[in-house]
């Protein structure tokens, strides 16, 4: 019994030392932007803010890693520059980050096949943003659409 006792003592402890690895890994997002139809470089760094505090992070080949704390962060702020334009995304949740794959899309007019319009019909479409988080599962992607997300830089 007390064999027992010190294996099941032992699994205890490798399986929280496992999720507390896991948890202490960066979250990789690999994101795509797609700017009237046309693959655009992504970004060469963006800044995250949450939690009173903001992080730059660099961007690989279209990759960038996020500290595990920031899936826990209930609202994050996105900030980057692609192209000729300013990008702030405001409603991302911690829980965006833990899709893999993200792709960015900006147009300059909707109802085309590259810019599947989910947003009012009244919004001014040159300063909106889509972002469709895609988990690699056969399910679709989830979007969201935000309006007033993108300036143009002069």
């Amino acid at each position: 019994m007390r064999r027992i006792s010190k294996i099941g003592t032992t699994a205890m402890f490798l399986l929280a030392l496992a999720q507390s690895n896991a948890q202490q890994q960066p979250m990789i997002v690999n994101l795509t932007v797609i700017d009237n139809g046309k693959v655009t470089p992504a970004p060469s760094e963006i800044l995250l803010s949450f939690n009173d505090h903001s992080l730059r992070i660099q961007v690989v080949n279209g990759s960038f890693g996020v500290p595990a704390e920031i899936v826990e962060a209930k609202t994050i702020v996105l900030e980057t520059d692609v192209a000729d334009s300013h990008i702030r995304l405001t409603k991302l949740t911690g829980r965006d980050f833990r899709v893999g794959k993200w792709t960015l899309r900006l147009a300059d007019e909707a109802n085309d096949k590259y810019y599947e319009w989910p947003g009012p019909k009244n919004a001014r479409i040159p300063s909106t943003c889509i972002v469709e988080f895609d988990n690699g599962q056969t399910c679709a992607a989830r979007a969201m659409f935000e309006e007033h997300c993108r300036t143009r830089m002069k």
